[in-house]
């Protein structure tokens, strides 16, 4: 462990190996020399709370549809992905409950899923963005999502620092 963490910073922890990788967060209770006391971070805010699933940060362009094609558009940003959901920022906004298809390419294979937006926010540079909840997906698309994050969470094997 590195002493560059201090108390109360809020680290992400990659724990295991190859399919067996878990992320979770946890809160730094002490740190002195090579040795920190860490509290896993129970208590998320808003939706944090409720999900199934570890979400690994990313950065996929992405395309959505629906199917009254209101919200087309072929310029999206997927910030974060798991195996059954994903957060994503859009040029249009949708509608919390508004059903959706997401397609991106993870190591050169087309993704297409489809989903429910649970959640809708302000993203970043003030571009809507949205919390979508997979509906069910294939044994083979899941598997192929979960070899992605495995591989995406091995580039952060050490700890991360995030602010206060």
């Amino acid at each position: 462990m590195d002493s560059r963490f201090a108390e109360r910073d809020i680290v992400t922890l990659t724990i295991g190996h190859r399919e067996s990788l878990v992320a979770a967060q946890a809160r730094v209770l002490s740190a002195s020399g090579q040795s920190m006391r860490l509290q896993r971070k129970e208590s998320f805010d808003g939706a944090e709370r409720h999900r199934r699933a570890v979400r690994v940060p990313v950065s996929l362009v992405a395309s959505i549809e629906t199917a009254s094609g209101e919200l087309d558009t072929p310029d999206a940003m997927i910030l974060d992905l798991s195996s059954v959901g994903c957060a994503i920022v859009s040029p249009k906004p949708a509608l919390i409950g508004q059903a959706i298809t997401i397609c991106t390419h993870l190591d050169d294979v087309l993704l297409e899923v489809n989903g429910t937006v649970v959640r809708t926010w302000i993203g970043p540079d003030s571009q809507p963005a949205m919390g979508v909840n997979f509906d069910l997906i294939p044994a083979d698309t899941e598997r192929h999502i979960t070899r992605y994050l495995i591989t995406a969470l091995q580039r952060f094997v050490a700890p991360s620092r995030e602010s206060r």
